[in-house]
């Protein structure tokens, strides 16, 4: 087998096993945070914690959203998004 043949399999061998570790780091990472199921409710019209145990249906407005720990954040606030300097 050449040489070029061989950099070429370790090379393909290498990218894959690559994207397996870092697929498997990804779903460790994201499986530790703190997800919080967010439902659409017309009655108070906001979103409402969704409860273990109720089913979702189709067409529903749902969001997977994460807490963020304010405890950092200085005095006067944090703007959030593009601000113009």
């Amino acid at each position: 087998m050449s040489q070029t043949a061989m950099l070429a399999i370790l090379t393909i061998a290498s990218f894959i096993l690559g994207c397996g570790v870092g697929s498997w780091y990804q779903r460790l990472i994201y499986g530790m945070l703190d997800w919080t199921c967010l439902r659409w409710s017309d009655e108070v019209f906001a979103y409402r914690v969704v409860p273990e145990g109720y089913r979702l249906y189709r067409n529903e407005k749902i969001f997977m959203a994460l807490p963020l720990p304010t405890d950092d954040f200085p005095e006067e606030g944090m703007p959030y998004g593009d601000v113009g300097s």
